[in-house]
């Protein structure tokens, strides 16, 4: 998921330093991605990214992507894995 146009403001532009980005950490209380100045995005507000990001898929990028999910589920093609 892209959201490096998301990153701006005090609390957010920190995380485009990659040594930044990495010092994540789980808050085991919440179950969730934790960051040392407190940055976070909703589950609601990623939704909502994933969702636009499905809409801006050209429709060439549908259909490869259409075909991949077939042939991942009649077992010809292994998914990847990404996060």
């Amino acid at each position: 998921m892209e959201l490096e146009r998301e990153l701006y403001g005090e609390v957010f532009e920190p995380l485009r330093d990659p040594t930044f980005f990495a010092q994540v950490s789980l808050d085991p209380e919440l179950g969730m991605v934790a960051r040392p100045n407190g940055a976070d995005f909703s589950l609601e507000f990623l939704y909502q990214v994933g969702q636009s990001a499905k809409g801006d898929l050209s429709k060439d990028a549908r259909k490869r992507t259409a075909r991949g999910q077939k042939a991942i589920r009649r077992g010809t093609k292994k998914p990847r894995m990404s996060c």
